[in-house]
């Protein structure tokens, strides 16, 4: 039985271990499991046991069985209800892997490798966090497998515990701001208040901290990255409004964090703004390029590229003067950075204007069943003699329907701000997808939460 701490918390782990806690443990407290991951292994498992035979928390990995799967449980004069977080890490042979169990107020939060379960396992009756006496890990394998390090709780607490509290607070906080201005008022005086600056920031923050909380993302809303976004309505309000995101605005607003730290004149240029807030709501996941799906477009250089472009003035028009949201189309263009040069350089002189420059495909890109040697398109890559379908490529080789769209899309991309066939007239101008204003739509929200 190990008892033992060294200076940085790390003691070493062996399976089939017992490990004192040597304190209480409370909310905030965690402990960090390392092990090495070898190819055979049957399960693994950790559990927080009390002196008795209670067990609180049973933590069990189940990866080569045909019924792979992660199983969370608790065990009081016999076993409960189990859950499955419908989540098994991907676990490679020979890595090493870390397993996180966060105590919160009611709950135990688990992290593998640093990715949260979405589904946390409740501190049950009987089993309260106060009784928690040691751990045990135990690894099944038909080969040699171990775990290797433990850092056992201490007197720190947990950044996920203390951020989650603190975000959990500022929505409280943020209630209170908004509530006593909209509840029992008539609708003018509610508008009146959504419409000052005060209510406007106070409900597009709300939202945005109400949405990150949903997805048991950590924010650090005092952090100083985010100052300037987080209390200046024009950033926020075109954060909000300027479309959806796939359940990520924590790393929308974090691109957008990072390019007014790169760009500081963000903050005073509302083209750059709309850029920016573009950029950050179609990056929030990984972009791949179009013509090489490995390869993945940087939300920085996108950025910078457009940026140059504009100083070298080869924009057309309609760029300098519509919204993020139709920027998005732009901004998360698949077109990687040197096609979107090589087709302005390319466009026939005719077409170099924003009303006909979607025309061009037309005359660049032959309709071709099969190549030059007879291949035929469906034959995949060997239609293009496995290189990349880069705009070039499909001019010199041809295309059906797909390519002729890509093409079509990248040379408007490259000049422009819309895709083609999507008028200014018919795109609305914020990403609401309703028929009402942004601020409409987050007094919605605010009604149902």
């Amino acid at each position: 039985m190990l008892t033992a701490r060294e200076d940085d918390g790390m003691i070493d782990a062996v399976p089939y271990t017992k490990i004192m806690f040597g304190k209480t443990l409370v909310p905030g407290d965690y402990l960090e499991v390392y092990g090495n991951f070898v190819k055979g292994a049957g399960r693994f498992t950790l559990n927080i046991r009390d002196k008795s035979t209670f067990i609180l928390l049973h933590l069990t990995f189940r990866p080569w069985r045909r019924t792979a799967g992660t199983i969370m449980n608790s065990n009081r004069y016999g076993w409960g209800s189990e859950v499955r977080p419908g989540y098994f890490p991907n676990f490679v042979s020979g890595d090493v892997f870390k397993i996180t169990i966060v105590c919160m107020d009611d709950h135990y939060k688990i992290y593998i490798n640093d990715v949260v379960l979405t589904t946390t396992f409740p501190i049950r009756a009987g089993l309260a966090l106060s009784t928690a006496s040691y751990l045990t890990l135990e690894g099944h394998s038909t080969d040699e497998f171990s775990f290797t390090k433990i850092k056992m709780p201490g007197t720190d607490k947990s950044e996920i515990y203390t951020l989650r509290n603190a975000l959990s607070d500022k929505l409280v906080e943020l209630v209170g701001v908004i509530g006593p201005n909209i509840r029992g008022k008539n609708l003018t005086a509610v508008k009146a208040y959504c419409d000052t600056d005060e209510g406007a920031l106070a409900l597009f923050k709300w939202q945005l901290f109400r949405l990150i909380d949903e997805t048991e993302e950590l924010l650090d809303t005092e952090s100083p990255m985010y100052s300037w976004i987080l209390n200046t309505r024009e950033p926020l309000e075109m954060l909000m409004t300027s479309g959806d995101v796939h359940r990520n605005f924590k790393g929308a607003l974090n691109i957008l964090a990072k390019l007014v730290s790169k760009d500081p004149e963000i903050t005073e240029s509302p083209l750059k703004l709309r850029i920016a807030v573009a950029t950050a709501l179609s990056f929030e996941r990984d972009v791949h390029s179009l013509a090489n799906y490995e390869t993945l477009i940087n939300d920085e250089e996108r950025y910078s590229s457009f940026i140059s472009w504009i100083e070298e003035d080869v924009l057309y028009a309609p760029f300098y003067e519509v919204t993020a949201w139709h920027l998005r189309y732009v901004m998360g263009s698949t077109i990687a950075t040197e096609e979107f040069i090589w087709a302005r350089e390319n466009v026939p002189d005719e077409f170099r204007f924003a009303d006909k420059i979607a025309l061009a495909t037309h005359k660049m890109v032959k309709y071709k069943l099969y190549n030059d040697d007879g291949v035929s398109v469906h034959a995949g890559a060997a239609y293009y003699y496995y290189k990349p379908v880069t705009m070039e490529n499909i001019h010199k080789i041809g295309g059906v329907c797909g390519a002729i769209s890509k093409f079509g899309a990248g040379m408007v991309n490259a000049s422009v701000y819309q895709q083609p066939g999507a008028s200014l007239a018919t795109v609305p101008t914020c990403g609401t997808r309703t028929e009402h204003g942004p601020l409409e739509t987050i007094m919605a929200a605010w009604v149902q939460a």
